[in-house]
């Protein structure tokens, strides 16, 4: 009887593989697929709330930086008189 019945399953289970996939891919996939998006649109907007800070603070110190070296630097000042103007 045990024989049977694992028979009947396998063939159930056979007969509802194309059934299956065809759900999977109609229903169960694009859906998935769409949760996902929102999650990665919602993931990114929430890192990017939280970066932006620390970004600004980063570029505010490089200017400072920049400044800075700008200002301890001595100025080139070249004297003399031009010879060719056209080069």
């Amino acid at each position: 009887m045990q024989e049977v019945v694992v028979g009947v399953v396998a063939d159930l289970v056979e007969e509802a593989k194309p059934h299956a996939k065809k759900m999977w891919e109609e229903q169960a996939l694009p859906a998935i697929k769409e949760r996902t998006a929102a999650a990665a649109h919602d993931a990114s907007a929430a890192i990017g709330e939280k970066a932006r800070p620390l970004i600004e603070r980063q570029r505010e110190k490089v200017a400072v930086r920049r400044a800075q070296k700008a200002a301890a630097k001595e100025p080139i000042v070249v004297e003399g008189t031009i010879v060719d103007p056209g080069r």
